[in-house]
């Protein structure tokens, strides 16, 4: 296990995830990782490089409360949004600088009770038009065989959709 993480750092990747799925923000839809631990997302963010924009990593906690984000050890910026257990988003903070050598490393935002902490690449939550009071779904799959699920069905909208081409290719077929 130590030896994954420390090539996967050392390729800039992160940590391999062992726990994922998919986050529907706005209509778009981010390959998770899933951190069950605030260590556990530490290993996941510390000393990354690059953190792809179709990427997110979700958060648990074990219980609603204010935690703020601590960028210890991070070289990069991200958004996060702090989200409740229905999938509403209680505060945003975009472009979360990492911590600096030699200052004092605080908290930032997390002061709204949030369930969940879900972290984007820098910029990313500007360009998906997301807004507190917005709601976001997850289909998330644990290591354990759970499932977390909330939000519109991510299967619901792939079925939409299919309908919506459907009705299309059905009335470009009645043209004369």
């Amino acid at each position: 296990m130590m030896l994954t993480i420390l090539l996967s750092l050392m390729l800039g990747a992160g940590p391999v995830a062992t726990n994922g799925g998919v986050v529907s923000i706005k209509g778009h839809h981010l390959l998770a990782e899933v951190a069950k631990t605030e260590r556990e997302r530490d290993l996941a963010l510390e000393f990354r490089q690059q953190f792809k924009s179709e990427r997110c990593m979700f958060v648990l906690s074990e219980h609603e409360r204010p935690h703020p984000v601590q960028t210890r050890k991070f070289l990069l910026p991200f958004d996060v949004a702090w989200v409740d257990a229905e999938g509403t988003v209680v505060e945003m903070q975009e472009r979360v600088p990492p911590c600096r050598k030699g200052q004092a490393c605080t908290g930032c935002g997390g002061a709204k009770p949030s369930g969940y902490d879900v972290y984007l690449a820098a910029g990313r939550l500007r360009k998906l038009g997301l807004m507190t009071g917005d709601k976001i779904g997850w289909d998330l799959q644990l290591t354990d065989g759970t499932n977390l699920r909330n939000g519109p069905s991510l299967q619901s909208e792939n079925a939409q959709s299919a309908r919506r081409q459907k009705r299309k290719g059905r009335s470009r077929g009645r043209r004369p």
